[in-house]
């Protein structure tokens, strides 16, 4: 079976199917993750187990599991070597040999187009505030963990597929019910190989309908959500962990159209975290006149620190940071104002307002009445200055920063269900074009309406020519005004065995972004194995192995910390009750303490460990009432606890 065959028999991740089991929005964030599920006509957040509506994307590994979300966050500063988060940044995406350098073609606006490979001296996509990753030979990305004792290499599609199962999992906890539909959002400015990349993502994580949709549509539904009879026109901004994207966005009769999407991934809150980062390291340098160690476990510290400060200097004139152990067991402590955190990050806002201009430079930009926000980062005082300065419109901030977007696309995918017929016209935000030996074009332009299809005649020649027909995407940057190319693939005749003079091709364009291709020849559609466009059959068997494995490890985890939590209990009640009867000089009490401290040196105790001594005590207990009852009175305490109908205070 071929990889295109492999993908399309089991990952149909078509909208239109959408019915049955319960369907759920989700915002898969660089930083964190939000769901949400329309119920009963109205839309709802859904918490996790914490009861808090975000989830930290986080993902940890230690020698006996995996962890998601608060937890993996929690443990980060202590296991910062196997704690990997932002993986969102580089999903789909190719690096070269330097790992934080990735590999595409540049060409600026204005000049000829021509494809030519980055140099130094060009401003390039540096990820510096990621965990240590590597490369593969074909440039993939891998995170390599030590997972049960083992070197684990995992790339970025299994990482996010823990993420997308955490929160189908919380969905289903809250919903007490199957999830199988999702829409999920993605930032404007994701390519094909990383919306093909969440795609998998989705499916490794047991998804069978997915969608994909711009982040900045799914804030324009909520948006219009309340406002339902309103004809309007809307700017989105959305400025979130690494991503700025812009959207303009209309709305009349029972229908929204995007005129027009941007999209930076140079732009974001993790940017200015690093800003910050940075000052903090130098004012530490300047206060111990010493060098920063750096160091995996000392940069984690510090970033949770940053994190925390940037969030109380959104609120406050002036906060304290501090830090145990920043380098050298030396701990660090400082005030930060809210000026220096501006001039630390003056660069971001610099990018910020050329991006934002970009946006005022739009053909549709004289129809907007107001600016949407959304993002955790339009929270910050100096951003939403900037914002209202330079667009000079009026600002809405009515959404909720952090669920709206997921709100949004949980109400596309009620949508889908068939319980409205709202009508959503999407864009599309990069260009795609062919080149050859013989000719080039362009087969769909930035802008037009998707889903959309185009086919093309061509001649064999091209398909036989050594260099093929070669398929390129042209994603447009915001801050710097230039294009990326990526090379998506290349086709050629002679790897599907077929021979003909002429032969056509079907591109397609579908609701999430994504290009599909299928080759017309001599009456028969065939699907092209484009294994550059999506993981192939072998890849994809790997990641559903592995990602078994995980999750039932998390299950086993559950149980186990059922069991604990259960034997916990159980001693606490029968230890207050052995005292109450026999003192504290019992055995069975003497067991109960012993058991208590056992739990709280053992963290990760087992459940068959907790059934044991849960039995121990079990036995212990009837021994000892045994023992101590009246010879005409041993069923009455034949039980495997000391409930309330075996004795009473007092009872001799």
């Amino acid at each position: 079976m071929s990889s295109s065959e492999f993908y399309f028999s089991i990952l149909i991740l078509t909208c239109r199917t959408m019915s049955g089991a319960a369907s759920i929005g989700l915002d898969l964030g660089a930083g964190k993750c939000c769901v949400a599920s329309v119920r009963a006509g109205a839309v709802k957040v859904l918490p996790n187990a914490y009861g808090d509506k975000t989830t930290p994307s986080f993902v940890a590994f230690t020698d006996s599991r995996s962890l998601v979300g608060r937890n993996a966050r929690d443990q980060a500063t202590f296991n910062a070597a196997n704690t990997v988060y932002g993986v969102k940044t580089v999903l789909g995406r190719r690096f070269d040999k330097n790992q934080k350098r990735e590999s595409f073609y540049s060409n600026y606006v204005g000049t000829k187009s021509e494809r030519r490979p980055y140099s130094d001296e060009e401003e390039v996509t540096v990820l510096p505030y990621l965990p240590v990753f590597s490369s593969t030979v074909d440039g993939l990305l891998v995170f390599e963990v030590e997972y049960r004792n083992e070197k684990v290499r995992l790339r970025p599609e299994e990482i996010t597929a823990l993420l997308i199962a955490k929160m189908k999992s919380d969905a289903e906890n809250h919903l007490r019910s199957e999830v199988t539909n999702a829409v999920i959002t993605v930032p404007v400015n994701f390519g094909n190989a990383p919306r093909q990349a969440t795609l998998d993502a989705a499916l490794i994580a047991g998804l069978e309908s997915v969608t994909l949709i711009n982040s900045t549509t799914a804030a324009a539904i909520a948006y219009w959500d309340h406002r339902p009879r309103e004809k309007d026109c809307v700017a989105v901004v959305d400025f979130g962990a690494n991503s700025l994207n812009l959207s303009i966005v209309s709305m009349d009769n029972g229908a929204l159209q995007v005129q027009e999407a941007f999209g930076s991934s140079t732009v974001g809150g993790n940017f200015i975290d690093m800003c910050m980062m940075q000052t903090v390291i130098k004012k530490f340098e300047d206060q111990h006149h010493q060098s920063f160690e750096e160091s995996p476990k000392a940069l984690m510290r510090i970033r949770t620190a940053t994190e925390k400060l940037k969030d109380n200097l959104t609120l406050l004139s002036s906060s304290v940071i501090q830090v145990d152990s920043m380098s050298n067991d030396i701990d660090f402590t400082s005030t930060f104002t809210r000026r220096e955190m501006e001039v630390a990050c003056q660069n971001q806002l610099l990018n910020l307002a050329n991006a934002l201009h970009q946006l005022t430079q739009s053909e549709s930009w004289t129809k907007v009445r107001t600016v949407v926000l959304v993002g955790g980062s339009t929270r910050i005082p100096a951003v939403e200055k900037l914002i209202a300065k330079t667009l000079g419109k009026s600002l809405d901030t009515s959404l909720n920063k952090d669920e709206a977007i997921a709100c949004g696309a949980a109400i596309r995918a009620d949508e889908f269900s068939g319980s409205t017929t709202r009508k959503v016209e999407e864009v599309f935000t990069r260009c795609i074009s062919y080149d050859s030996v013989l000719e080039s074009g362009r087969i769909f332009d930035s802008g037009a309406c998707i889903p959309a299809e185009r086919s093309f005649q061509m001649s064999n020649d091209i398909y036989e020519h050594p260099n093929g027909l070669r398929l390129y995407e042209n994603i447009p940057t915001l801050v710097w005004k230039r294009f990326h190319h990526f090379e998506l693939t290349t086709l050629r005749l002679r790897q599907l065995g077929l021979s003909t003079t002429t032969g056509g091709l079907l591109f397609a364009i579908d609701e999430s972004g994504v290009l599909r291709i299928k080759l017309i020849v001599e009456g028969k559609t065939v699907d092209m194995p484009t294994r550059e466009l999506s993981s192939d059959s072998d890849d994809m068997q790997a990641f559903l192995d592995r990602h078994k494995v995980f999750l039932d490890d998390i299950s086993r985890m559950k149980d186990d910390e059922h069991a604990m939590d259960d034997l916990e209990s159980f001693c606490v009640d029968q230890k207050e009750k052995l005292r109450e009867k026999f003192g504290h000089d019992s055995a069975a009490f003497k067991l109960c303490e012993e058991i208590l401290t056992w739990l709280e040196d053992t963290p990760e105790a087992t459940k068959q460990q907790c059934s044991e001594k849960k039995r121990d005590l079990e036995n212990k207990i009837d021994v000892e009432v045994y023992d101590k009852a009246l010879p005409h009175e041993p069923q009455k305490f034949k039980s495997n606890h000391l409930d309330d109908a075996a004795y009473r205070p007092g009872d001799k």
